[in-house]
């Protein structure tokens, strides 16, 4: 017999696509609609531990835990992961939330 363990839930939040841009969200996959994010400040120090060049393109696509199925409206918003955001952004500040969730609901306007 199994037992579940509860798991605390966090507060909604709604993501909107300009606050998803802000927060650095790219597209990886047009055809699954996903877009992730570089998801901490030290990603490319993460990238070199690793033994891999850093390479946004390659983190947000391979090792990046902040990923999102988009609206199909999206997809022609925000940048390809190719050309998208090289710096950690906050994610906090652009969604003007004390505690960001990475399971956001998203506004498909």
């Amino acid at each position: 017999m199994s037992t579940l363990t509860a798991v605390k839930e966090r507060p909604a939040v709604t993501l909107t696509v300009d606050q998803a841009k802000a927060a650095g969200y790219a597209i990886v996959s047009r055809s699954g609609r996903l877009a992730a994010r570089l998801d901490r400040p030290d990603w490319r120090q993460a990238m070199h531990d690793k033994r891999y060049k850093p390479d946004a393109d390659f983190y947000r696509r391979c090792i990046s835990k902040d990923c999102v199925i988009v609206p199909e409206s999206w997809l022609k918003k925000l940048p390809n992961s190719g050309i998208g955001p090289m710096e950690f952004k906050n994610k906090g500040r652009c969604m003007n939330t004390a505690n960001p969730v990475p399971d956001a609901t998203l506004d498909p306007t």
